[in-house]
């Protein structure tokens, strides 16, 4: 949505129809189904290309060639991601408990990339040094658990052994820290790899 304030046409693609089915919507925003390695955009189409919280799972090699098929010259690529939330040190402490001990190898090999602050991402292009502010929100502790529910991790390990880590681990750690009802300022730090396509 903020890039539809910034630019008169703003192309958004996924790989799941289901996940732009429930994207919100603003005419200024054309939603498409399709791979970040194969686009329907024309060559030579697109000023800026971002990426939020997914570049690990692509194929790179492949991503980069279309970024360079449908950038103009001198287009702006950004890659950004984010790690685990801050919120106290004692929350803190928990939240990387569960993160490694509880789910930690449950994590595909790409979180590497994500623990990395992408600094070890394969980029081919000419680097930008851009400062990225924290991602902020208030959020109660069924907000957090709900989130940290959502991690891939957490679902392959629920796949894996029948049960839920989040319900039946993480919110118990945090709730003599956290009464339920009690708003807390969630923060992330967010990285970001940035460049121009020659």
């Amino acid at each position: 949505m903020a890039l539809a304030s910034r630019f008169d046409r703003v192309v958004a693609t996924d790989a799941s129809a289901h996940q732009l089915g429930i994207a919100r919507r603003t005419a200024a925003i054309h939603y498409v189904a399709a791979t970040a390695e194969a686009t329907p955009l024309a060559t030579a189409s697109i000023d800026l290309v971002t990426v939020a919280q997914a570049a690990h799972w692509f194929v790179l090699d492949a991503f980069y060639e279309e970024v360079s098929r449908v950038c103009r010259p001198g287009a702006l690529v950004a890659l950004w991601t984010y790690g685990l939330c801050r919120v106290s040190p004692e929350v803190d402490e928990r939240i990387a408990w569960f993160y490694r001990e509880v789910v930690g190898s449950y994590w595909p090999p790409q979180r590497a990339w994500v623990d990395g602050a992408y600094r070890d991402l394969p980029f081919p292009f000419e680097p930008i040094a851009i400062a990225a502010p924290d991602l902020e929100r208030d959020w109660t502790l069924a907000d957090l658990a709900g989130y940290v529910g959502t991690w891939s991790a957490v679902k392959r390990y629920r796949d894996a052994r029948g049960a839920d880590p989040v319900a039946a681990l993480l919110v118990p750690a945090l709730r003599p820290l956290w009464p339920e009802a009690e708003p807390r300022r969630v923060s992330w730090p967010l990285a970001l790899r940035a460049g121009r396509v020659g």
